[in-house]
């Protein structure tokens, strides 16, 4: 597919039953996850139903295989071109104590800033709509305009300031657009699409729910470690600013999206929001805090002098880079897939009764 096409109708059937028939007919999953940067550990959430033989299918399906499809592999997948995105699809189930759920985990996804346009990089969204996802969770590395937020810290997204969007140049609903009752379910959505609601707030609840359990269990465990140096992130929850990237923020820039009310920044998950609400589904968006971004004032000329006349160095050196996001992200990465597995555990949501 040409990075600027507009996905048709026609192809997303074409790669949503390309996949269906390669997936034993018992997996038809109803969850979706999406890993961020640095976050391939959330892969091992994906198994086979029958690792755990006491679970039972939330479903009523039958326990089947782990699969994975490189993306590469599927017709009309975007790939990624950047480090920390596996750039495949792992169909299975997620195991817990008393429930297993059929689940599809993207790992890596395709960018704006890849020269992608957003009906493309968002069509991988269309096709998990298509195959019956009801419920989205989506993760992504993001750096911290909030003073309070610290690297390693978890937010819980309840809205997003989108600045592609804004500017009239990126939103995945710009053009030509499939109906309901041509597209079919999980597919089409409206024209005029309202997002004052695009984040569940039941999701969001139990998420909080979830990070309570997380909590005593790593206390548990620091604990008997004797450790008290550990697990020192915290749960948030705030404004997502969406930019475009590939580069970072300027000091002015990320003043100015403080103004406009964002706690953290990235460069990617606000163009699937828009497209799985757009489908039907219901969303969460978590940020892992991987960096702080740099607001101070930038220094000028006499800053230097008076720093020389003075002895005392008060200007800021540091710069945000992707390999400390990467790093930040692997380390957060084992949290959040205990809070998305205690969050599952505990819900009573449409996710676990939809089927």
């Amino acid at each position: 597919m040409n990075n600027y096409a507009n996905p048709a109708l026609d192809q997303i059937i074409s790669t949503t039953t390309f996949l269906k028939e390669r997936l034993p007919s018992p997996l038809k999953p109803i969850l979706g996850i999406i890993g961020g940067s640095g976050l391939s550990a959330l892969e091992t959430l994906i198994t086979s139903a029958s690792s755990s033989p006491a679970s039972t299918p939330v479903t009523g399906q039958a326990p089947g295989a782990r699969i994975e499809i490189g993306f590469k592999e599927i017709p009309g997948f975007p790939v990624s071109t950047v480090t920390g995105h596996a750039g495949k699809l792992i169909f299975g189930w997620i195991v817990l104590r008393n429930k297993s759920i059929p689940t599809v985990l993207m790992s890596g996804r395709a960018h704006f800033y890849e020269g992608y346009d957003l009906k493309v990089a968002t069509f991988p969204i269309r096709v998990l709509g298509a195959m019956g996802v009801k419920s989205l969770i989506i993760t992504n590395a993001a750096g911290a305009l909030n003073p309070s937020y610290n690297v390693g810290d978890i937010m819980v997204m309840n809205d997003h300031v989108s600045i592609p969007s804004l500017s009239g140049v990126g939103n995945p609903l710009r053009g030509p657009l499939d109906a309901p009752e041509t597209a079919g379910p999980g597919i089409g959505g409206p024209r005029f699409l309202a997002l004052s609601d695009a984040y569940d707030l039941d999701l969001r609840a139990a998420t909080w729910k979830a990070w309570q359990v997380v909590l005593s269990m790593v206390h548990e465990e620091t604990d008997r470690r004797c450790d008290t140096s550990s697990n020192k992130a915290n749960l948030h929850e705030g404004v997502y600013a969406f930019v475009g990237g590939p580069s970072y923020e300027t000091r002015a820039e990320g003043r100015l999206l403080r103004l406009l009310g964002a706690d953290v920044v990235g460069m990617s998950t606000v163009p699937e929001v828009i497209v799985a609400r757009h489908v039907g589904m219901t969303v969460l968006g978590l940020s892992v805090v991987t960096n702080k971004v740099i607001v101070d004032k930038t220094p000028t000329g006499s800053d230097i002098l008076n720093e020389h006349k003075s002895g005392v160095s008060k200007i800021t050196t540091e710069k945000t880079n992707h390999e400390e996001v990467l790093e930040a992200g692997k380390h957060a990465a084992v949290l959040i897939k205990r809070l998305i597995g205690n969050l599952i555990e505990q819900s009573e949501l449409e996710i676990m009764q939809c089927c």
